[in-house]
């Protein structure tokens, strides 16, 4: 009896201390998945405050008005913010379209280009960035078919009292990518836009 009796105190601690082991695994492993699940919410997170961040963006400066030089592209003002120590005012904004990729030039050499204050003094453009293209005058891009595309304009000269531009012009033209069909020229006419600065 005393052998059984050593020999079960000596096999149950054992078979205990087994079963603890293979829970204590079981935990970590479950632990490691929700770890990296934890770590996808978290870029996800990220990912939605940011998408909130830049329709938040789009939908902040309503009170204007947009002419589009078409009607199978969509501009939308992200900011206009003026740099009092440069004198210049940016104006962000987006561009999309539902056609072809289109090859598309911004600006111009006949300074159609520019934009008014409310007592009617003339901007000239410092630079212009659509995409990946920038310029000082004309920039040429290709714009794919059905995705936003980020531009900015950069207007010289601009004084901090300034409070909005009365009208902001920009010509634009647009083709196919593929081969030069379907050209459309025209431009973009911006009206009260006020200037953050």
């Amino acid at each position: 009896m005393k052998k059984l009796i050593i020999t079960l105190s000596i096999i149950l601690p054992l078979g205990l201390n087994a079963q603890t082991k293979v829970n204590c695994d079981k935990i970590q492993n479950e632990n490691q998945v929700l770890k990296s699940k934890v770590a996808a919410l978290q870029q996800d997170t990220i990912f939605l405050r940011n998408k909130l961040a830049y329709y938040d963006k789009l939908n902040s400066n309503v009170d204007y008005s947009i002419s589009s030089f078409s009607s199978q592209f969509d501009i939308k003002v992200l900011s206009c913010s003026g740099d009092r120590g440069a004198q210049t005012v940016k104006l962000e904004f987006v561009i999309h379209h539902r056609k072809v990729n289109q090859k598309m030039a911004f600006g111009d050499y006949s300074s159609i280009s520019s934009a008014y204050d409310e007592i009617g003094n003339k901007f000239n453009i410092k630079t212009i960035n659509v995409g990946t293209a920038d310029g000082s005058i004309i920039v040429y891009t290709v714009i794919p078919t059905d995705i936003d595309v980020r531009g900015s304009i950069v207007f010289k000269g601009i004084l901090g009292g300034t409070d909005k531009f009365k009208l902001v012009q920009l010509a634009v033209s647009s083709e196919d990518a593929d081969g030069g069909q379907n050209k459309v020229e025209g431009k973009v006419d911006i009206r009260n836009i006020k200037i953050a600065w």
